[in-house]
């Protein structure tokens, strides 16, 4: 992938230029369930990353489930890199098609973001954020489990996307 670019006064615009402006998009193949486990699993939202780069990204994740909410987290890039992110998404006590918004904020990748339901199916949580990577290529992938382990299945929707470019 390359870089975004910088444009500068004189600068003609090209097929290259263009195409390094356009974001690539990541989806899981299938539907995930975690049931009875606050154990994190992969998603299958992978984000390759190059040696010292960065990458803002922007993240739909639609999910439904029962009492055990959900909750979610990022693998850091290996080699030292880390993920800066924003996000939003119903309340982790919301349920029934009620409740307040939650707002957080983390820095790093290492606490985990608790978010409720607003009904049993099709729940959606979106996020922001700047992933930099190590010294290594590698990755950084989005992982989710139940917030609290219960018998009613949390499900990961195959319907979520991952948009993502690479900034620096």
């Amino acid at each position: 992938m390359a870089k975004y670019p910088n444009w500068f006064s004189g600068m003609r615009i090209t097929s290259q230029l263009l195409a390094e402006m356009i974001w690539d998009e990541v989806t899981p193949s299938s539907n995930q369930t975690v049931t009875n486990s606050t154990t994190f699993v992969n998603t299958g939202i992978v984000i390759p990353v190059v040696a010292n780069a960065r990458y803002r990204y922007s993240l739909w994740a639609a999910y439904s489930g029962g009492a055990g909410n959900i909750k979610f987290d990022w693998t850091a890039p290996a080699s030292g890199g880390g993920v800066d992110r924003y996000g939003q998404g119903p309340g982790s006590t919301s349920s029934g098609g009620s409740g307040n918004a939650t707002n957080m904020s983390t820095r790093r990748e290492t606490a985990a973001t608790s978010v409720g339901l607003y009904a049993a199916t099709n729940t959606l949580y979106m996020e922001e954020g700047i992933i930099t990577a190590g010294t290594a290529d590698s990755s950084a992938t989005l992982r989710f489990a139940q917030n609290a382990a219960d018998a009613a299945g949390t499900t990961f929707s195959s319907a979520s996307r991952c948009w993502f470019v690479r900034v620096g």
